[in-house]
């Protein structure tokens, strides 16, 4: 270019002006490169500095991605697992939702209990109605429990067969108020079965001894131990479970007096070793440091104080005496004799404690165990010798005679007069061919105790 320009300013406006009139492809290479070399920074308002912080961007209300989170953290962290709905509350917990989704906006808890809950309610039911309706045959499950406080509960839970497939539903767990009387539980147990239409599916009902109600009652005429409705309309006070329920009344109940005076005083001695576990922290740590630990008992339950008892023994005899004297707790202390009545009234009860863990299952049908393992624990109580528990293996052999004699008196086994409503209800043929059609026993279990070759 043979164009001179000058500029007396010391400014480059006019070069930048010829460059942009005559020489544009130049100026287009010299600008991108200055912008490279010198990036622009934009200084920062004083409205930006001093004003109020931008506001976090989140759902609105209907959009899918803050319903889908709700939904999940209501069902799966507060009606699954339990959590208190405070949660939602809490300044962590919102913390961790901006890491799960900076755009989601944590609901309250008065949405969670107004609308929320009530809507997820309605919509349980209505799935039950329609379970309801397309079953044709049902059995319920029924139990009265308190909590800490001792407010009663009354639930019922309902057992069909759909598609094949075992099913498991809870109807109903309402706050039963008032006395546990045989009436006041009929008249909410008939509550559920007319709402949800029951009365022509219902084939039995399975309840407990009642251990609950008795301990919890205020006068104990008013209890009965449990109600058994029968598909005629039939109503029966009755203290057997189904057979989902009754091998876990085979060691529990009317063992005579001297059952009582043969366990009472080792059973005392071990009851007294695991509540002084649980009141001393030396103990505790005693015990912890040798990797053991006795669990506390649930009256209500056998087997729970069975574990307790089996705890017990399972700590070393040294160790366990060795601590107990170092206490000064020589009156725990357990003596030779001690541990052999101990081990015999273990082996004795592992047979019911097996027993009661395969007849219970919410998965797969258990009928067809009950007479394998009503007929196994008979004849184990037949041929076993205990020298300290004798009377105690008596006892338990005429109680199993006695609860299940319409079984038993179907393989000419010789059992007392019935004592039991339900005794009669194990000569049903199902208990006997159930097991020849499962599988795991067909005809093996008779020729493992003796009955067939």
């Amino acid at each position: 270019c043979s164009i001179v320009i000058k500029d007396t300013t010391k400014t480059t406006s006019n070069f930048v002006k010829h460059l942009q009139t005559k020489h544009l492809k130049q100026h287009d290479e010299w600008k991108q490169l200055k912008t490279k070399e010198n990036p622009v920074s934009q200084q920062r308002s004083i409205t930006d500095i001093f004003g109020e912080p931008k506001r976090r961007k989140t759902y609105p209300s209907s959009h899918s991605s803050q319903k889908e989170l709700s939904v999940g953290i209501v069902k799966h962290l507060i009606v699954e697992m339990g959590l208190p709905l405070s949660l939602v509350e809490r300044n962590s917990f919102k913390m961790f939702m901006k890491l799960v989704d900076n755009k989601y906006k944590c609901i309250s808890r008065r949405h969670i209990t107004r609308s929320m809950l009530p809507r997820m309610n309605q919509k349980i039911i209505k799935k039950l109605k329609r379970i309801c309706t397309d079953a044709k045959s049902v059995s319920l499950t029924l139990d009265v429990w308190p909590d800490r406080r001792l407010r009663s509960y009354f639930g019922i839970t309902m057992h069909t067969i759909i598609n094949n497939e075992l099913k498991c539903y809870l109807l109903s767990f309402e706050r039963l108020k008032g006395r546990h009387t045989a009436i006041n539980i009929l008249n909410e147990f008939n509550k559920v079965i007319k709402f949800y239409e029951l009365e022509s599916k219902l084939v039995r009902i399975v309840t407990d001894n009642a251990n609950g109600d008795v301990h919890n009652s205020d006068d104990e005429e008013d209890n009965q131990q449990s109600i058994t409705v029968l598909n005629d309309g039939q109503v029966n006070d009755d203290d057997e479970g189904e057979e989902d329920n009754s091998e876990s009344e085979m060691a529990g109940g009317d063992e005579d007096d001297e059952l009582t005076k043969d366990k009472s005083e080792k059973i005392t001695k071990v009851a007294a070793i695991a509540k002084f576990s649980h009141k001393s922290s030396i103990f505790a740590d005693r015990l912890e440091n040798i990797k053991l630990s006795i669990p506390t008992a649930n009256e209500t339950r056998w087997n729970s104080q069975f574990y307790t008892l089996k705890a017990v023994y399972n700590i070393p005899h040294s160790e366990l005496n060795m601590i107990l004297n170092d206490l000064k707790k020589p009156e725990l202390i357990l003596s030779s004799t001690d541990k052999t009545v101990l081990t015999g009234f273990i082996q004795l009860l592992e047979l019911f404690e097996e027993a009661t863990m395969d007849a219970q299952s919410e998965n797969h049908a258990t009928i067809s165990c009950v007479a394998p393992c009503i007929l196994s624990v008979v004849h184990s109580l037949n041929s076993k010798k205990c020298d300290h528990l004798e009377n105690m293996r008596v006892s338990l052999l005429l109680s199993m005679k006695a609860r299940f004699s319409g079984l038993l008196r179907q393989f000419a086994i010789d059992v007392p007069n019935d004592r039991y409503v339900m005794a009669e209800r194990f000569a049903d043929p199902i208990f006997l061919l159930t097991p020849t059609l499962d599988v795991r026993f067909k005809l093996h279990w008779l020729n493992d105790i003796g009955y067939i070759e």
